[in-house]
């Protein structure tokens, strides 16, 4: 969601100054024809499943990562500093890799 409202804020903008539109999934995603597909599944409080377009995390790595998640988002919620520039850095990341390196 955070992704189309980047994409609306810019149009709306645009809209404004009278410019060519952004369109999705191409302008929030780096030129990628689609979004990574991202999914995070909480198991038990030691245990998840992480799936990051074609490949799949079990176990610690994806509790971990589920953690991070949770943490940043929470972060990010109240204004923590410099959690919504981490946050920022984390979403551009999964964006190239999903785009670059872990396509389906």
């Amino acid at each position: 969601a955070d992704l189309s409202a980047q994409v609306a804020a810019r149009n709306v903008v645009m809209a404004w100054k009278q410019r060519p539109l952004a369109s999705f999934p191409e302008y929030s995603c780096y030129g990628a024809k689609a979004p990574p597909s991202i999914v995070c599944v909480s198991l038990h409080k030691w245990d998840g499943i992480v799936r990051f377009n074609g490949l799949v995390l079990c176990g610690y790595v994806a509790m971990a990562m589920k953690r991070l998640i949770e943490e940043m988002q929470l972060g990010v919620a109240h204004g923590t500093f410099l959690v919504p520039q981490m946050w920022s850095f984390m979403e551009t990341t999964s964006m190239l890799m999903g785009k670059y390196v872990f396509t389906c």
